[in-house]
């Protein structure tokens, strides 16, 4: 298996002009250019190059084409500007020298950093002895131009040692700088550093450990640990100044809300309370002439049986027109809005309604402790058609001879229970019959639940359940 690799300058020939190529014994390959001789070899799987030139014996840098042999020995000819090489590749040595590598001098703005002393001008010098026995520098954020100077202590021929550097922390890889023997940093910004360096001797023989040096660069006040203590502190006031003011701001707004739906609670309790007042003796006024008229008519009707009948439904309708308004007007009513004045109805309904028959009928029902819960006038007038329209049923149907109702209100849940020792529900009307599906549809409007449980011969009980919100409370004047 055989490849193809291209190998320029950038990869380590001293010129892309090639003259000539020559291999040795061990597979070296030996290749004149226009700027020297350089021998190619391969070392652990790498490439390695190692360049000759005038200063190690050649007649010359540039060579020419066509000019070069092997002999049958392995010696080898080059031939250039000035005559030609010849020699034995086996016979070329390598300086195996490993080269110590120093850093020599240390500058901020190119001028080199004198040693601290303790008066002068070198009182705040950031060095406090040599630069090539200082281990760290603590510079300040303002020194924004950095040098280091170094060198690799090979002394044969010295100009053809090479270096490669690196600033931990800011530079990603080395940097191969050939011969020069510096290097420049800017604007490095406040935190700890690591400047290595790294050099070679003539023959290219690396000291890989090299020199190194810990660099720390201050942060400038305002980027300290105070300073961003400072900061949280300041934040934390201007947060919490806003959240204050923020705060007043909204006790402002939902007491100035809070003052007109005050406002708009009294002036509609004000409307209730005329409406209801106007209407109750308008209503009653005209009620009580349609009772004489039908009084008046009955006297007069004679014996005419038909017109006394359709008097007797006049007289019907109108009770019960009377008692629907006295329902209404009591529901208009902004006084009656406590859950306590709603027992109360029930209570007072349940005393008339069953103190001519033969029921006993009891209630602890209105409990002082519900006068500071409110309800909703669509709750106060389902809750008591409800239980009007049961204590009906019980009346009529029932044969019973106890009657009570009673409730409780425990963790926001009011419960009326309606109980009887009658003769039950028929099994086939426990669904529709006595008007119990409109009572059910009344419940299921204020999301309350009717349970009704009837059992022949042994009575029945209606529990009305329904969640009443936190904020329902009576305010009395």
């Amino acid at each position: 298996n055989y490849s193809f690799i291209q190998f320029h300058e950038a990869d380590g020939l001293p010129n892309e002009v090639i003259y000539g190529v020559l291999e040795d014994e061990a597979g070296n390959l030996w290749v004149s250019t226009g700027k020297g001789l350089c021998k190619i070899h391969f070392e652990n799987g790498q490439i390695r190059v190692r360049i000759y030139s005038g200063a190690d014996g050649l007649q010359s840098d540039e060579f020419d084409h066509n000019s070069y042999h092997r002999a049958a020995d392995g010696k080898m000819y080059f031939g250039g500007l000035n005559g030609f090489n010849a020699f034995y590749p086996d016979s070329v040595r390598d300086n195996p020298y490993v080269p110590p590598v120093v850093i020599t001098d240390f500058k901020i703005l190119n001028e080199s950093v004198p040693i601290k002393s303790n008066v002068g001008t070198n009182s705040n010098s950031p060095l406090r002895k040599s630069i090539t026995e200082t281990a760290e520098i603590v510079l300040s954020y303002s020194d924004d131009v950095i040098s280091f100077e170094f060198a690799a202590l090979n002394y044969t021929m010295p100009e053809k040692n090479q270096y490669a550097y690196k600033m931990e922390g800011f530079d990603e890889r080395w940097i191969y700088s050939g011969t020069r023997r510096f290097a420049t940093y800017t604007n490095l910004d406040p935190g700890n550093y690591i400047f290595r360096v790294k050099g070679s001797n003539n023959d290219g023989v690396w000291n890989e450990e090299g020199a190194s040096l810990n660099i720390v660069i201050t942060p400038p006040p305002w980027q300290t640990w105070w300073a961003y203590l400072l900061y949280a502190m300041a934040g934390f006031v201007a947060i919490g100044g806003f959240v204050r003011y923020k705060t007043r701001e909204h006790a402002r707004e939902i007491e100035a809300q809070a003052a007109i739906e005050s406002a708009k609670i009294e002036e509609r309790e004000r409307v209730r309370k005329k409406s209801s007042a106007d209407f109750h003796d308008e209503a009653g006024h005209l009620i009580t002439k349609i009772t004489l008229f039908l009084e008046l008519a009955r006297r007069n009707s004679g014996k005419n049986k038909q017109l006394q009948k359709y008097l007797g439904k006049i007289e019907e309708h109108t009770k019960t027109l009377a008692s629907g308004m006295r329902d209404f007007i009591w529901g208009l009513d902004p006084e009656k809005d406590s859950l306590y004045e709603t027992m109360v109805r029930l209570k007072d309904f349940g005393n008339a309604m069953f103190q001519h028959s033969a029921i006993r009928f009891t209630s602890n029902a209105a409990k002082s402790t519900f006068k500071q819960r409110n309800l909703d006038i669509d709750d106060r007038r389902a809750i008591v058609f409800i239980f009007k329209e049961a204590m009906n049923n019980c009346l009529k149907h029932s044969h019973a001879t106890k009657v009570q109702l009673i409730s409780e209100l425990q963790s926001d849940e009011l419960s009326i229970i309606l109980t009887d020792d009658g003769a039950g529900i028929p099994q086939n009307r426990q669904h529709d019959g006595y008007g119990l599906k409109n009572m059910q549809s009344r419940a299921k409007k204020i999301n309350a639940t009717l349970d009704i449980e009837s059992t022949p011969g042994v009575g029945t009980q209606i529990t009305l359940k329904k969640a009443l919100p936190q904020m329902g409370y009576h305010h009395q004047n």
